[in-house]
């Protein structure tokens, strides 16, 4: 009930309260309650009384320990009741001055003094214990609250539109929430009041969780998060608020903050490796990167064993070829980078740290099994119930759907020993004394590259490639290359034109595979040969022969047959065709004597070499920065 109203204050009286206010004179405390929490004041007049004196200068910490001391030292108990709503309202006339005036987010001092103001609301009258404050206090302050975000919907509201204070929006709606009195209605009525729908409501009724974000996420998006968090239920521990697309938050609640980098909009830089198949690298997954990092954080603070393995497992690592794409170099995120590969595609996760074991560098193998077992801390087991971990595969929708996995063994330091995921059963065999991965084993068998079914193959820079009875040997260049089953060959140029060959098994033969090409110009090679400067006797960069060329180029993207006589300069075979092309396109070579017919894929090609063009290997080439993958490749005599 409104406290009537017997007298008002002097002008003399409210000047001393702006004075003492706006000199942040702590000492002048007492006064300035005696006169704000007058009994014969009515609550608004209290109110007015303050508003007059805080509303028009900018809060700092001086003034700030001026209205703590008024509210709650020993000599306010009487008053506090009266003096916290009328320091709120106070406060947030303040707040709606500077808001106005914000032109943009660049305006530094008006958004630290609202991060200060807000804070200050939260910390020392949100958060007070229920002694300090009664409830009729907090509904006046809530009210007040909720009257403050209405009056400034562009900036504040959830429904506001894409906003730069993406920070200052959660911020003020979490300051809401932790006002309303404690009870079983607070997460419903707080999200009516706040106007929250679909995702963001039910995790606020779920999880007391406010979702915040300056670009207007779509709903789909939103209940993608929230799968997300559901099936980690680590990452949002004790969380109070998630502000989207603002990673330097400083906003406060009675549980954590987490300020992410996602918006849910932008897509994250690639983070998978060469040796496998890009994979999803959509907005949502980047958002479960930073959460996967936040709650690895939580899972290796309670698992001291683990965290020891970790940062051994870690330092062992290449530093310039991590496992997934660490947002920093803290263990936290080397370790979240693998959690994040296991929460997005874990088959593809698993091809590639299985796939550089298998080239010698165990070091990715040792850090999936942690971070499985990250994944185990994060997910206890249900009373007489077996240890399951939800992992992540490719879905249609924006979240990766759910696989789960069973069958987990742990390590007494809590690293994974055993899982069975994807209908196989796989083993880390790790040393019993350093803990280094010596084998693994799917379904009882030592794992090889024909298991892996997203891997690449690994690249070197050798001078000879070779797999199943097919070798190819560096010809010109400093070629990167790798070759697997299928046979699978891929290259990569390095310098201005990298060449590796293979023995051509006559004059007269048939090429046919999948060729890819990507970043520069590459393709196949037959009747090749280097020449031979004649006093040197040594190889130049010159080369004879017959090519199918490759120009996946943005704006004249094109296949040609030419010839070579030197790669500097090639001459057109027949008319080239032009794209655009989208690989693996299927390629189909014929030589006979001097004839060449040729198809890739849609094209065909019909031209004639030279005579001095007679004998000479097969090749793959690429100009530099080129990309060429090679698949099912074939050579037959005719």
């Amino acid at each position: 009930m409104e406290r009537p109203a017997f007298a008002a204050l002097t002008s003399s009286e409210q000047a001393q309260i702006r004075d003492f206010y706006r000199a942040g004179a702590k000492n002048q405390s007492d006064r300035i309650r005696s006169l704000v929490a007058r009994p014969d004041l009515s609550a608004a007049e209290s109110a007015d009384a303050l508003r007059d004196a805080v509303g028009s200068v900018p809060f700092t910490p001086e003034r700030a320990a001026v209205l703590r001391e008024i509210a709650f030292a020993p000599a306010a108990e009487a008053s506090r009741q009266v003096l916290l709503p009328a320091i709120t309202r106070a406060l947030l006339t303040r707040a709606d001055n500077v808001l106005g005036r914000l032109a943009n987010a660049e305006d530094a001092r008006a958004t630290d003094e609202l991060v200060f103001l807000y804070s200050f609301l939260v910390r020392e009258i949100a958060e007070a214990p229920d002694a300090k404050v009664t409830r009729a206090a907090r509904d006046e302050c809530a009210k007040a609250v909720l009257e403050h975000i209405e009056k400034n919907p562009k900036h504040l509201r959830v429904d506001g539109g894409a906003t730069a204070l993406a920070s200052m929006r959660g911020q003020a709606n979490v300051l809401y929430f932790e006002m309303l009195p404690d009870g079983p209605t607070k997460r419903l009525d707080a999200a009516d009041k706040l106007g929250l729908r679909g995702a963001r409501r039910q995790m606020l009724l779920e999880w007391g969780l406010l979702v915040l974000d300056g670009k207007g996420a779509d709903e789909a998006k939103l209940a993608a998060l929230r799968s997300v968090l559901l099936s980690m239920q680590g990452a949002r521990t004790d969380i109070s608020l998630i502000v989207l697309g603002d990673k330097g938050t400083r906003a406060v609640a009675r549980g954590r903050t987490l300020g992410l980098v996602s918006d849910l909009v932008t897509p994250p830089p690639s983070f998978w490796g060469e040796e496998v198949d890009a994979g999803d690298g959509s907005a949502l997954t980047g958002l479960i990167g930073e959460l996967a990092k936040s709650a690895t954080a939580r899972a290796l603070q309670n698992r001291g064993e683990l965290r020891t393995l970790a940062e051994r497992d870690v330092a062992l690592t290449d530093k310039d070829r991590p496992f997934g794409r660490p947002l920093d170099a803290s263990l936290e995120a080397q370790i979240g980078a693998a959690v994040q590969l296991l929460l997005v595609d874990a088959t593809r996760a698993f091809d590639w740290a299985l796939a550089r074991f298998l080239s010698a560098k165990p070091e990715s193998a040792a850090i999936l099994s942690d971070a499985l077992g990250v994944l185990a801390a994060l997910s206890p087991p249900q009373a007489g119930q077996e240890l399951t971990l939800s992992l992540g595969k490719p879905g249609s929708s924006p979240m990766p759907d759910v696989a789960a996995a069973s069958g987990v063994r742990l390590l007494p330091n809590g690293a994974v020993s055993a899982i069975t995921f994807s209908g196989h059963a796989w083993t880390f065999e790790r040393d019993e004394v350093t803990f280094a991965v010596r084998g693994i084993r799917r379904d009882g068998q030592p794992v090889n590259l024909g298991m892996l079914s997203s891997a690449r193959l690994a690249m070197t820079e050798t001078s000879t490639w070779s797999y199943g009875g097919v070798a190819f040997a560096k010809l010109l260049g400093t070629p990167r290359a790798g070759m697997g089953p299928g046979p699978h060959i891929r290259l990569e140029a390095q310098s201005q034109t990298d060449v590796i060959a293979t023995p051509a098994p006559g004059n007269d033969f048939v090429i046919e595979c999948e060729l890819s090409v990507d970043g520069g110009e590459g393709g196949i090679g037959f009747r090749a040969r280097t020449l031979r400067d004649t006093r040197s006797k040594a190889p130049t960069e010159y080369l004879f022969g017959g090519l199918v060329a490759l120009v996946p180029d943005v704006d004249n993207p094109r296949v040609a047959l030419v010839t070579a006589e030197e790669l500097r300069h090639q001459a057109y075979m027949s008319a080239p065709a032009y794209g655009p092309f989208v690989g693996p396109m299927h390629v189909r070579i014929q030589v006979k004597g001097t004839k060449v017919d040729g198809r890739v894929g849609n094209a065909t090609f019909h031209g004639t070499l030279p005579h001095t063009m007679d004998a000479g290997s097969i090749v793959l080439y690429g100009r530099r920065g080129a990309k060429v993958e090679v698949l099912s490749f074939t050579v037959k005599k005719l």
